[in-house]
């Protein structure tokens, strides 16, 4: 019989018993149906539940004991959301096994996990045949859970959603969000428990009232969730006695995510055609030391994403490339579709401008260098496909602006491409006509005619 940490054979050989004349050989698929995980060593992963990290080396084998085709379908949904939201792939598995790789599905698992604000939902992922599902894991983003101790004042408590033997290293530390520029503070456990895990005290430098994040290091083998320490943080905010932030760090000392969740929009707002205001330099900050923690863990980042003249600035104000724009498609949901075609061109003007003051080159050269770098973020943000130098260009020295006739056929035969078989353009519809029609006098330049 099989044991559970052995990969089966793809088929058994039986030999003749035969005494005399040519040797017989017989060789018959292995019978048995299943869903192994393993890891890039061949390790079979017994665990329920992994990070999305873990995720990466990870691979599914699939295994029929039918002697014809077997359909295995892969569905990837969220536990306890708000909304159902559903990711299925189907795998036809004849005789030999198929190998799935689970590192290729951690983009669809993050922008499911993205889909709504909270940080700790869970997606299950299950592999069933017709008859039956026949394996389950739960994918999460951290694999601890950090948070305020309510028995003890000043106290946090990180506690391992497994096995500690699973784990070799705990790094955690504190940083002000109200002024970047302080060092880090590594935060020591002083007490642990086999239940309740690790204990952390807050330091007497974090009882200063700013706000401090508390995370994991990059190197830390935990992935808790980022969370928030201030002395106030339980205490009631008057936002009326409270003065609008200028700045990112006030805006930081100003958030609450209940009394004054909207505290970043004046400074976000301010940094949308100010290419020079000191958020540009918290921003980056908080782009390159904090690269490893989720996007939607951070607020100044969804100060940032809900303003699309502001994520129109910081594509080109932080140098975003191809890999962070995907983060921000994945982590935080952004939809680059939606920003204006005059968002982009007054980001452009203003960053133009404000380079021509930072190097002594003709507006040809800085333009050739916007038009080489956006270039490179058309498969992410589909503008920049076809349009850059138009957008670049066609617009330093006046108002004209791309065509947009020509930008909806465009549009559309890459929809038609790349999502001819989605079944999203019958669910919506209805309202889209409805919509189209009542707005009808905006879109004379549109021609359906050609177009089902």
């Amino acid at each position: 019989s099989k044991k559970d940490d052995v990969r089966p054979p793809v088929d058994i050989k039986i030999e003749s018993t035969i005494a005399s004349g040519d040797p017989l050989r017989l060789q018959l698929p292995y019978p048995i149906e299943g869903a192994t995980i393993s890891d890039e060593f061949a390790n079979v992963i017994k665990d329920r539940s992994l990070t999305i990290e873990q995720l990466m080396g990870k691979r599914l084998e699939l295994m029929s004991s039918s002697q014809s085709q077997q359909l295995f379908s892969i569905t990837i949904e969220l536990v306890n959301a708000k909304h159902r939201q559903t990711r299925s792939f189907h795998y036809q598995v004849l005789q030999r096994p198929v190998i799935v790789s689970l590192g290729a599905l951690t983009d669809e698992v993050t922008a499911l996990l993205s889909s709504e604000p909270k940080q700790d939902l869970t997606a299950r992922l299950m592999i069933q045949t017709k008859n039956h599902v026949i394996r389950q894991l739960d994918i999460k983003r951290y694999n601890g859970q950090m948070g305020p101790d309510r028995n003890i004042s000043r106290h946090y408590k990180l506690v391992p959603e497994q096995n500690l033997g699973a784990y070799e290293f705990l790094a955690v530390r504190a940083i002000s969000l109200a002024d970047l520029s302080i060092e880090p503070i590594a935060l020591i456990p002083s007490a642990y428990d086999d239940r309740l895990g690790w204990q952390f005290e807050m330091t007497e430098q974090m009882l200063d009232g700013d706000p401090w994040l508390i995370y994991p290091t990059i190197d830390s083998s935990f992935k808790c969730r980022p969370s928030f320490f201030s002395r106030d943080m339980f205490e009631s905010v008057d936002v009326s006695a409270l003065k609008p932030a200028t700045t990112m760090g006030e805006a930081s000392k100003n958030f609450h995510p209940r009394f004054n969740s909207l505290a970043f929009e004046p400074v976000v707002s301010a940094m949308a055609n100010d290419p020079m205001n000191p958020g540009w330099d918290y921003m980056s900050t908080t782009k390159s030391e904090f690269s490893h923690l989720p996007l939607a863990s951070l607020e100044a980042w969804r100060g940032i994403v809900s303003n699309s003249q502001a994520l129109a600035m910081a594509v080109l104000r932080l140098e975003i490339d191809h890999f962070f724009a995907e983060r921000l498609s994945n982590e935080m949901s952004v939809l680059w579709e939606s920003i204006r075609n005059t968002d982009w061109v007054n980001a452009i003007n203003s960053y133009r401008s404000w380079m021509m003051t930072l190097v002594r080159l003709p507006e040809e050269h800085v333009n050739s260098m916007l038009i080489d770098r956006l270039s490179r973020l058309g498969s992410v943000i589909p503008i920049f496909e076809d349009f850059t130098e138009e957008l670049v260009v066609d617009t330093s020295g006046g108002n004209k602006m791309p065509p947009l006739a020509a930008s909806y056929q465009i549009l559309h035969m890459s929809l038609r491409r790349n999502h001819g078989e989605s079944n999203w353009p019958e669910h919506i519809a209805g309202a889209l006509v409805n919509w189209f029609k009542s707005n009808a006098a905006h879109f004379g330049w549109l021609d359906f005619s050609n177009h089902p």
